[in-house]
């Protein structure tokens, strides 16, 4: 060893081993009245010697420290962790459990990361605070006496060291494997193979005991509360709202600010308030007609309502919003949330941004985010420091833009800095050795054993991010002004085009190689959740039996009294029909359903939809549960995680209905099946204990693993069963997989019928089934993978329910059909629906199932027509595409009827593989430009529905050329013409992708 131990502490120690040591000898022979009082007053001047300590050297005589230049001896991966306090924190996933690192100078680091690294983070800091601020963590703390072994305190018996550890912040590392330069049995430990805690016996755990009961009181008279805290809110259907939120949320932590996020819904709207939420970073999306999303409809209705002027005083904040410019109310949802806080007095900190999906989210998402940790900081610092923000403002305290008095009081009293704990030297400069460090210069020797995600150097500094495009694309780093008051969320900045580009890397046997570029890593997003499973066996019990009959007679019973249901509160429908539309040799399935809803109360029109609450298939949830070892039918409740304070009416994972089974949350409540998301790779590295497979995983996250992440995730789409599978090592803890994967959402599927009865005067109305019924179509998604045959979750679970009926053993509407019930609701459409007036014309586009709506456009103008007597209404168009005429022409005989009728004035058809050359409807459309144009200009609403991906945008150039060869317009007009008509709802967009 370099360094020894002051002789100061020494001889303190051995006094303390002395007097313990009287007073244990004295005490053996306790049946003699002198020895028993001698022990007495030994154990006593022990006990007032040890409380008049002062914390550092309590720390150096609790045991011998590990010294920075040590080696720390820790076990290879694959090795596993026991006892109490390990179970507790594994389970819970807290960002806080340990992460051990090796501080021998010179592995793995640079010469200069090796020289810093070790450097004491406080002049108060003992040899135990040097310990930690090298790199070891509380368990590692107290080091064995004689042969250089590291002793481990628990987190229970930790609070001897909690002083000498307060100053310093703790970083979240991931394992790297260097196979040219380290051994594999010398390898840093993953989360789940770091070394059992090791509990402290005799005086150490007498000092340990001693020094958190006095410690305790006197953080209570200091009266040091957290620092504020930055709500990260998300409103996001698809989820990728919700990914950029927790990316977020993960970078604050990173970079040590003290941040929690969830959706509008787990918040609650009540709890949106100055001293529960003094930061709130919003991103949010629309769905359908700029609807809020399922996750933050309650808070969202809620935030509309009436409110006093102040209701949101003192909080800060900006918005994200995303949304796509094909739709009528584009970015309705973001604007609404932006507007109301403005209106309810909060403050906006950082200029608000809105990326459209037509222009690609990341042009916008990407600097925005980068640029926001700046103004966040500062922000926090204003809040902390009020007295000091208005000097430098040159105006009073009582001016400044601060929370409340209700909020200041729950601040509790300003700590030492507004960023909690000084980053570490090591931190940084290890992250420099990974990422090539802030020059671009490369670390030695490959990869480091470690890949530090702290995001951030000592302050003075700048920022060094190593945050991951979101979309994984690297992007510029530029910073905004820091004394600017409103910092621009999009500056100018490099694009990927000008930087040299990302030199790709192939995977060897499905593995990265070792010393593959990490840049870009995200940072670990912390676990919000432990996943109680000690229930009580009153409240298993229940859950199992509620379970077992779902529906639930309570909810079969349920009614609204205006017909409102929804995802949370859905209706359960009867099957009352199905057939397939498709031929029986054809390898595309598209079946028509038809529900029961005469006791609904339910409200619906043409161009409505109906939301259907799927389940995943049974076979993959045993399979699920089978790989990480889990019991199926045991019960549990979500907790928040030690520490994280959360209001009573806040419930977290609330699309989950615990208690529950964990089948019945693998089932109904969390989607495994789609394609999986960057920061759900990032969790599950984490939980590796080989390190190929984690450095593969997190190569899929980084930039240089762009092209493999768009190959074998993307577009090999595996399931989460097919990840864990393919990494057999990964065995992520329940806590984390549960907080880390989307929630199950409802698919939308258009009406195919109006509410209008089957005859009118008479005239049947074709199709027509009343007010009383639910018609739909959907495709049967089947395609093949790398990760072999995969089956869309929603459209497979409906064709098996709908087999009696397509089997031919249940004929439509025979008495003895079986029932089979659906949980739904109806989704109201604003726009996309056909105009007040028989008189105004309609261009209706829709390849395949996009065709369905306008079945009930036509039968509501078929009815119109026959109350009122019209016989000559304005002109309806209708374009539909298919593969063949005797494949898959869908309504065919519908179609016929409603051009007998008058109804539809005009049918284009394009079948695709009917002739050599392959035909679809936007080549009907520039043949038919002239009259499209004429339609257009006596106020035509022009109607799109079907595929996003690519059929709505070649129509929207095809609706351009139609503009310039019918009306002789540049292109430039042409596309400001389709946009007006967007705005006034004249051209209206039903698609997904």
């Amino acid at each position: 060893m370099k360094d020894t131990p002051s002789a100061a502490p020494a001889a303190t120690g051995n006094l303390m081993a002395w007097v313990l040591g009287l007073g244990a000898l004295a005490m053996l022979p306790a049946f003699l009245p002198l020895p028993a009082v001698l022990a007495a007053v030994a154990v006593g001047a022990a006990a007032v010697w040890l409380l008049s300590q002062s914390p550092s050297e309590a720390v150096t005589n609790a045991s011998s420290v590990a010294k920075p230049d040590e080696d720390l001896d820790l076990p290879p991966p694959g090795s596993t962790r026991s006892g109490a306090a390990s179970r507790k924190f594994s389970m819970a996933g807290d960002p806080r459990t340990p992460r051990s690192v090796s501080h021998k100078p010179g592995a793995g680091l640079t010469p200069r990361t090796a020289a810093t690294s070790l450097t004491p983070r406080s002049a108060e800091a003992s040899s135990a605070g040097a310990a930690l601020s090298s790199g070891t963590t509380a368990e590692h703390a107290a080091a064995a006496a004689g042969d250089g072994r590291p002793a481990a305190i628990s987190f229970a018996d930790s609070a001897a060291v909690d002083a000498a550890k307060a100053p310093l912040q703790q970083r979240t590392t991931v394992d790297q494997q260097n196979d040219s330069s380290q051994p594999a049995a010398g390898r840093a430990p993953t989360a789940e193979t770091a070394p059992q805690p090791v509990a402290l016996t005799g005086s150490a755990a007498i000092l340990a005991k001693l020094r958190s009961q006095r410690q305790a009181p006197a953080a209570k008279e200091q009266g040091t509360a957290a620092p504020p805290k930055v709500t990260v809110l998300y409103a996001s259907q698809t989820g990728t709202g919700q990914e950029i939120a927790r990316t977020i949320h993960a970078e604050c932590s990173a970079k040590g600010m003290h941040a929690q996020v969830m959706s509008f819904n787990e918040l609650g709207f009540d709890n949106l308030t100055a001293a529960k939420t003094p930061i709130v970073v919003f991103v949010a999306s629309s769905t359908g007609d700029g609807d809020p999303p399922d996750n933050s409809a309650t808070g969202y209705v809620a935030m509309k309502k009436q409110w006093p002027g102040d209701k949101l005083a003192g909080i800060r904040y900006t918005v994200l919003g995303l949304g796509d410019s094909n739709y009528t109310r584009f970015m309705h949802v973001s604007r609404t949330v932006k507007s109301r806080l403005q209106e309810l007095g909060a403050q906006c900190f950082y200029k608000c941004a809105e990326a459209d999906e037509v222009d690609g989210l990341e042009a916008t998402v990407d600097p925005w985010c980068e640029n926001l940790y700046t103004p966040l900081q500062k922000v926090l610092h204003e809040i902390q420091h009020p007295q000091q923000t208005a000097a430098a403002n040159g105006t009073s305290a009582s001016k400044q833009s601060s929370p409340p008095d209700a909020a200041r009081k729950a601040l509790g009293a300003e700590p030492s800095s507004y960023l909690g704990a000084e980053p570490s030297v090591m931190g940084a400069e290890l992250l420099a050795s990974v990422t090539g460090g802030a020059d671009g210069g490369s670390a030695a020797g490959g990869d480091v054993p470690r890949v530090q995600m702290e995001l951030s150097e000592a302050s003075g500094g700048g920022e060094l991010s190593n945050q991951a495009s979101l979309f994984g694309e690297d992007s510029a780093l530029s910073q905004p002004d820091a004394s600017s008051a409103q910092p621009s969320a999009t500056p100018s900045r490099t694009t990927s085009a000008s930087r040299a580009p990302v030199a790709q890397v192939q995977l060897v046997n499905g593995l990265a190689p070792a010393g593959v570029d990490l840049k870009g890593v995200p940072a670990l997003a912390p676990c919000r959740v432990t996943i109680n499973q000690q229930v009580s066996a009153a409240v298993a019990e229940e859950a199992r039996q509620r379970e077992s009959g779902i529906p639930t007679a309570e909810q079969l019973k349920h009614r609204d009294p205006e017909g409102h249901y929804g995802s949370d509160q859905p209706y359960w429908a009867r099957v009352s029909d199905a057939r397939r539309m498709t031929a029986e040799w054809s390898d595309r399935i598209v079946i028509h359903m038809e529900l029961e809803v005469s006791s609904s109360g339910m409200k619906f029109g043409p161009g409505d939809s109906v939301g259907v609450l799927p389940q995943n298939p049974a076979q993959l949830v045993s399979g699920l549960l089978q790989r990480l070892g889990l019991d199926g039918d045991a019960v549990f409740e979500v907790q928040p995680v030690p520490d994280e304070a959360v209001s009573a009416d806040q419930r977290l994972l609330s699309h989950i209905p615990w208690p529950c089974t964990l089948r019945h949350a693998f089932t109904h409540c969390t989607d495994f099946t789609s394609v999986p998301r960057k920061s759900l790779l990032r969790m599950l590295a984490e939980h590796c204990s080989n390190a190929d497979e984690q450095r593969t995983l997190l190569f899929f996250t980084s930039r240089a693993g762009r092209d493999a992440y768009a190959d074998e995730i993307s577009a090999g789409q595996p399931s989460l069963l097919d990840l864990l599978q393919r990494f057999p090592s990964c065995n992520p803890p329940v806590d984390a997989l549960l907080d880390a994967l989307q929630p199950l959402a409802p698919r939308l599927y258009s009406l195919t019928n109006a509410p209008v009865a089957e005859r009118i005067q008479s005239v049947a109305i074709p199709g027509a089934c009343g007010p009383s019924k639910l018609q739909f179509a959907f495709s049967v998604v089947r395609f093949d993978t790398k990760y072999g045959s995969k089956r869309g979750v929603a459209s497979n679970w409906l064709a098996n329910l709908a087999q009696p009926w397509l089997s031919g053993s249940v004929k439509a509407g025979a008495s003895k059909a079986p029932e089979v019930l659906l949980p739904i609701y109806i989704k109201r459409s604003t726009f996309f629906t056909p105009p007040a007036s028989l008189a105004t014309p309609m261009i209706m586009i829709g390849p395949g199932t996009g065709v369905a709506p306008y079945r009930g456009f036509l039968q509501q103008r078929m009815a119109d027509m026959l109350a009122s007597g019209e016989t000559r209404p304005g002109t309806a168009v209708l374009y539909f595409g298919s593969r063949k005429q005797d494949e898959d022409y869908l309504y065919e005989k519908d179609w016929q009827q409603f051009i007998s009728a008058g109804a539809l004035q005009k049918l284009r058809l394009a079948f695709s593989r009917a002739q050599d050359t392959k035909v679809y409807v936007q080549h009907l459309m520039r043949e038919d430009a002239a009259e499209l144009a004429q339609y257009i200009i006596a106020g035509a609403y022009v109607f799109v529905c079907g595929d996003g991906a690519v059929m709505a945008k070649d129509v929207n150039a095809a609706l351009c050329d139609v503009l310039k060869i019918g009306m002789g317009m540049s292109d430039e007009a042409a596309h400001d013409e389709l946009a007006e008509m967007t705005k006034a709802g004249h051209y209206v967009r039903d698609i997904w992708s």
